[in-house]
C-alpha cells in the first residue's frame, strides 16, 4: 500500500485533478491530504519546493509511516478516514501512479511561484506570460514531457488563482494553450524559444527541481536547459554558478512543543518568546529535567523482559550568543531551590550525627589506647570495649546533603557521587566541557567511558577506594543535559570510544534554528506569574516522589507496564524503524543511535504520562507512581512525535560530528580539489589520486553527487578520446576563487621568508 502525503494546500486543491479516485484520509483541520492506493512496486519520492527544503508532496511506499485513524494529533486534531466518498483504496498501475503523482507535484511547484495576475486597476502584478512562455519551452523541449501534459500542468497551476471573473480566466487559458502550441512548433522548426535559462532567472533552481521530479539526466552546465531567445538556433547558454550551499543544511523540525503538558508547553512558549530563543531549548531541558526527576524511581516495561529506565542524555547545539545560558538557569532553577530547601531541612540532622561521629571517634581512640595498655587480666575486656565502640561507629549513618547535579565531575568523582545519592546523578551544563572530561581531560586523554555507558543503561558500577573495600551501584542512573557550540560536535565520532563503544548513539540531539541576527530589541518581560509559579510546582512535585530516607539504601524504582494500545503503537513505529536500519535506509549510517530509537521512545513516554499526570495533580490526589496502573497509547503516541523530531536532528548532528560517510567523501574529494586547484576534472582522475579513501571508482559516486547537489561542482560533456569517456565535472569558481585566493597567501609568505 502506499500514500500520497500532500504537504501544502496547493497540493489537496490540485490532487483531484491527476490522482485517480481513491480512499483517502487526513486530520479534523486537513482533510484528504492523503491518498491511499494499492500499487506493487512504487519507490518513495519526495517533491520539495525549489529552495529543497520545503516538503509539497511525499510519495511514500515501503518502510515510510503514516498517522491514521483513531489516533489524535497533540494540538486535538483527529485522524479521520473519508468514509462518505465510499471508496476503497484503489489499485493502480505502479509506472502510470508515479507519472501522474509527478504531474501533480510540478502543477503545485509552478503554482507556487506563479506570479500575480496583473491588476486591471492598479496595474501591479503580470509576467505570467513569460512565465509560461520559459514553462512550456522547458518542458516541451528534447520531448520531456507531451504537450496535452504540459497544458495540463500550467492550465492547473494557472487555475489556483482568484480569477476576478470568468472573462479573465477565459483570456489566460486561451494564452496558455496559444503559448504552448507556438513554442511546440517553433521547437519543431528549429526556431529559438524561451526555455530553461530564462526560468532559472524568473524562479532560481526551478529547471533543476522539475529534472528531480522527473529524474531527467543534466548534462553539463544545463545543457538544453538553459535556452534563451537568440537569433539562431537554440543553444545551451552558460547558467551562472550560485555559492555553494554548506554540507550541513538540513530541513528540521521545529520542537514539537503540543506534545508536552500544558503547565511544561506554557512555560517553555513563554521561556522562549522572553529570551527570543528556539522553542527547542526549553523544551528539550524541561524534557531533561523531568527525566531528572524520575530516574531511579519509574522504568517502563513494554512487556515481559524489557525494561527502560527514564534518564535521558540530550545535547542542544546553539551558536554563541544565543542566550544558552540564560536559558539554562530559568529552566533548572527549581531543581536548584529543591536542593537548598531540603538541606535546609537536613541541617540540624546532619550536623548532629557529624558531632555524634566526632564523639565516637574520640571514643575508639581511647578505647584502643586503654586496651593498649591493659594489663593481662582487663585486656579482654577492653578489647571488647574498644570493637563495641567501633561497631558503634561504623554503623552510624551520616546524612548526605542532597545533590541533584553535578557539573565539572571526573569519571571517578562522579561514581562516588552517584553513591551518596542513591544510585543517581545529573550532568547539566551550558557548556561542552563535559566532552571533554569523557575524553580525558583529567586523564591524560585516555578516556574513562565506563559511568557514562552504564549510568544510562542501568547497569551495576563499581567503584574502589584506596583505604577501604570496593563499593557497588547496583543499577546506576545518569541523567545528562548540554547545552553547546555546534563546533563542540565536530569530530565527536573521531574521539577514541565515543562512537565505537556506543556514546554518541545514546544522546537525543537538538539542532534548533539560528534566530541571531533576526531577535526583536526590546526590553524583556518575565514569564508570566501564573506560568513560572505552575513550572516551579508541578517540578517540585516530579523531585518529591523521591522516597524521604536519610540512610544510603539505593533507590529501587517502580515498573509500570504498557497498555495493550500502547504496546500495538510502539510495535507499529519499531515495524518502521526496522528497515531504516538496513544500509541502504534512512538511518543505515547512524545504526549505534537508531538501534536505541525504540528504547528512547519508552523512556519518553514514561516521563511525558508522568509530566502530565503532575499538572493534574492536586492536595486530594497528590503525584504517585503506581506500578498497577498501564501507561496510555496517547503517552507513546506523543513520544513518537517527539522520537521523529530527534530523528531529524539527530542525522544532521551525525553529520556535523564527522558520523555521515558520504558527507565524509564529498568533503575528501572536495580537499583534494583544493590541493590540486583544479577548475575541472574527470572522475578517473580524482579516483586515480584518492585511491587510498576509495577502493573502487563507483564508491566515489555518492560523494561526487553530493557536491553536485551542493552546488561545488556540475556534470559536464566528456572529453572525446579513445576508449570510454570518463564523467567529468567543471568546479565552481567560487571554489576556484578560494584556491587561488589560498595559493597567493601561501607564495606571499614563501617570498617573505
Amino acid at each position: 500500500m502506499v500514500d500520497v502525503d500532500l504537504d501544502t494546500p496547493l497540493a489537496v486543491k490540485l490532487a483531484g485533478r491527476f490522482l485517480p479516485p481513491t480512499l483517502t484520509s487526513g486530520r479534523d483541520s486537513v482533510p484528504d491530504s492523503h491518498w491511499w492506493y494499492f500499487a506493487e512496486g512504487t519507490q518513495t519520492q519526495t517533491f520539495r519546493d525549489t529552495d529543497q527544503r520545503k516538503k509539497l508532496i511525499e510519495f511514500r511506499s515501503t518502510g515510510c509511516q503514516t498517522v491514521v485513524e483513531p489516533s489524535k494529533h497533540p494540538d486535538g486534531d483527529h485522524y479521520r478516514w473519508n468514509r462518505e466518498s465510499g471508496l476503497e483504496a484503489a489499485e493502480v498501475d505502479s509506472e502510470t501512479l508515479h507519472r501522474q503523482v509527478r504531474m501533480l507535484a510540478t502543477a503545485v511547484l509552478i503554482a507556487k511561484h506563479l506570479p500575480p495576475p496583473r491588476g486591471q486597476k492598479t496595474d501591479e502584478g503580470g509576467g505570467r506570460h513569460d512565465y509560461a512562455m520559459a514553462l512550456a519551452g522547458f518542458l516541451l523541449n528534447e520531448d520531456r514531457l507531451p504537450e496535452e501534459d504540459v497544458l495540463a500542468v500550467l492550465t492547473a497551476a494557472w487555475d489556483t488563482t482568484a480569477w476576478q471573473g470568468e472573462q479573465q480566466r477565459r483570456e489566460a487559458m486561451r494564452d496558455l494553450r496559444g503559448i504552448v502550441k507556438d513554442t511546440d512548433e517553433k521547437i519543431a522548426a528549429g526556431e529559438s524559444f524561451m526555455g530553461g535559462g530564462v526560468l532559472n532567472e524568473m524562479v532560481p533552481y526551478m529547471p533543476k527541481s522539475l529534472a528531480k521530479y522527473w529524474n531527467w539526466t543534466q548534462h553539463g552546465n544545463f545543457a538544453n536547459f538553459a535556452n534563451h531567445i537568440s537569433d539562431k538556433k537554440e543553444v545551451p547558454e552558460e547558467v551562472a554558478w550560485e555559492a555553494p550551499v554548506p554540507f550541513h543544511e538540513y530541513e528540521l523540525p521545529e520542537f514539537p512543543t503540543d506534545v508536552l503538558s500544558k503547565w511544561a508547553a506554557e512555560f517553555v512558549r513563554a521561556e522562549a518568546r522572553i529570551t527570543q530563543t528556539p522553542e527547542d531549548l526549553a523544551g528539550v531541558l524541561v524534557l531533561t529535567v523531568g527525566s531528572l526527576a524520575l530516574a531511579k524511581l519509574l522504568t517502563v516495561e513494554p512487556w515481559p523482559g524489557w525494561r527502560e529506565s527514564v534518564n535521558l542524555y540530550t545535547a542542544v547545539a546553539m551558536p554563541p550568543g544565543s542566550r544558552k545560558s540564560v536559558v539554562f538557569s530559568h529552566v533548572t532553577a527549581p531543581i536548584h531551590d529543591f536542593e537548598a530547601s531540603k538541606n535546609q531541612i537536613l541541617g540540624a540532622e546532619i550536623a548532629l550525627a557529624e558531632t555524634k561521629r566526632k564523639v565516637l571517634e574520640e571514643r575508639v581512640k581511647k578505647a584502643q589506647q586503654k586496651a593498649a595498655k591493659a594489663g593481662p587480666e582487663d585486656v579482654d575486656l577492653e578489647l571488647v570495649n574498644a570493637m563495641e565502640a567501633t561497631e558503634e561507629l561504623q554503623n552510624l549513618e551520616v546524612p548526605e546533603p542532597l545533590r541533584l547535579l553535578a557539573d565539572d565531575a571526573t569519571p571517578e568523582a562522579l561514581a562516588k557521587l552517584m553513591k551518596a545519592q542513591r544510585g543517581r546523578m545529573a550532568l547539566l551544563s551550558p557548556e561542552g566541557d563535559v566532552f571533554d572530561i569523557m575524553a580525558g581531560r583529567y586523564s591524560q586523554q585516555v578516556p574513562n567511558l565506563g559511568v557514562y555507558l552504564r549510568g544510562h543503561a542501568g547497569d551495576p558500577v563499581r567503584i574502589d577506594r584506596v583505604s577501604s573495600p570496593p563499593e557497588m551501584i547496583k543499577s546506576a542512573s545518569l541523567t545528562i543535559g548540554l547545552a553547546v557550540q555546534p563546533d563542540v560536535l565536530h569530530g565527536l565520532a573521531d574521539k577514541p570510544g565515543f562512537r565505537g563503544r556506543g556514546l554518541i548513539g545514546r544522546f537525543l540531539y537538538s539542532l534548533p534554528a539560528d534566530l541571531l541576527g533576526q531577535r526583536t530589541i526590546e526590553k524583556p518581560q518575565p514569564v508570566p506569574a501564573r506560568v513560572l509559579q505552575e513550572y516551579r510546582r508541578c517540578v517540585r512535585d516530579l523531585l518529591d516522589l523521591a522516597p524521604e530516607d536519610v540512610t544510603r539504601e539505593e533507590l529501587e524504582p517502580t515498573a509500570v507496564r504498557l497498555s495493550d494500545a500502547a504496546q500495538e503503537k510502539l510495535l507499529e513505529y519499531m515495524r518502521w524503524i526496522e528497515p531504516q536500519l538496513a544500509a541502504s535506509g534512512d538511518l543505515g549510517t547512524m545504526t549505534d543511535w537508531a538501534g536505541k530509537l525504540a528504547g528512547a521512545v519508552v523512556r519518553l513516554a514514561g516521563i511525558l504520562h508522568m509530566m502530565k499526570l503532575a499538572g493534574e495533580a492536586n492536595a486530594l490526589q497528590p503525584l504517585s507512581i503506581r506500578g498497577d496502573r498501564f501507561l496510555p497509547a496517547a503517552a507513546v503516541e506523543r513520544a513518537i512525535h517527539l522520537a521523529n523530531y530527534f530523528v531529524a536532528h539527530a542525522q544532521a548532528a551525525f553529520a556535523e560530528m564527522g558520523a555521515d560517510p558520504t558527507v565524509e567523501s564529498a568533503k575528501h574529494i572536495l580537499r583534494w580539489i583544493e590541493r590540486k586547484g583544479v577548475t575541472s576534472f574527470s572522475k578517473r582522475e580524482a579516483f586515480e589520486s584518492l585511491k587510498k579513501r576509495f577502493h573502487k571508482a563507483s564508491a566515489m559516486q555518492p560523494g561526487l553527487d553530493l557536491l553536485v547537489d551542493h552546488g561545488h561542482i556540475r556534470p559536464v560533456e566528456p572529453k572525446g578520446g579513445r576508449g570510454r569517456p570518463s564523467e567529468r565535472y567543471a568546479v565552481n569558481p567560487t571554489e576556484v576563487t578560494k584556491i587561488v585566493r589560498i595559493c597567493g597567501s601561501q607564495n606571499s609568505q614563501n617570498s617573505q621568508k
